[in-house]
């Protein structure tokens, strides 16, 4: 999903990705630049006991010293939840339910959607609490909703594609209604043609 922030207008960056990998370093030097060209102005990376951390490291570096990446180490998730206090979470619960969508933050924290906060204030469901990726998605939504007005939560292998090629995505963004509360991303599978076995498909 696509959601935008607490900060309103004067976030510290317009757009932004939270992405959960492991082992997945071979794909992201290509992943990263492409969503650096189409207008994304960062990406939240949490590594998941990736056992390619030097190659990861290798990659990402680039990006981390331009300030375009922040990389997290989410090898034990579960010491970084216990850090905060259960309810910190909540605002974050039912906004991670669904995957590969874009999230307004500012309606979310703001109280303009009424119905929203409620359903945000009275979620008490943590069951799924122990999941690597739905625990880093409310990190970063937590953590991150005062400097981002739209946050992407998508995986390694999800491309966002907007019409207008070079800055599609931001452009799409900044036309889009200041009152959406989310952008539900649908998807558009891409194999190459000569995709075998061995290969690894991309999906956007």
């Amino acid at each position: 999903t696509v959601q935008p922030a607490a900060c309103a207008n004067d976030c510290r960056f317009h757009s932004a990705i939270c992405v959960l990998v492991r082992n997945e370093a071979r794909y992201l030097a290509e992943w990263l630049a492409y969503h650096r060209l189409v207008g994304i102005d960062h990406v939240y990376l949490y590594d998941n006991n990736s056992t390619d951390v030097e190659e990861l490291r290798a990659v990402t570096r680039p990006f981390v010293d331009s300030g375009f990446l922040t990389l997290h180490d989410w090898s034990r998730p579960e010491l970084v939840y216990e850090r905060y206090a259960r309810r910190a979470f909540l605002d974050a619960q039912n906004l991670v339910d669904t995957r590969s969508a874009m999230l307004n933050m500012h309606d979310i924290h703001s109280g303009q959607n009424p119905a929203l906060t409620n359903a945000v204030q009275t979620a008490t469901n943590l069951t799924d609490e122990a999941d690597p990726q739905k625990m880093a998605y409310r990190d970063c939504i937590h953590r991150r909703r005062g400097e981002v007005k739209w946050l992407a939560l998508i995986d390694a292998d999800e491309y966002l594609a907007a019409p207008g090629g070079v800055n599609g995505v931001r452009r799409a963004l900044s036309d889009s209604d200041s009152a959406l509360t989310e952008i539900r991303l649908p998807w558009t599978v891409v194999v190459a043609e000569s995709a075998g076995p061995g290969n690894r498909s991309r999906s956007g």
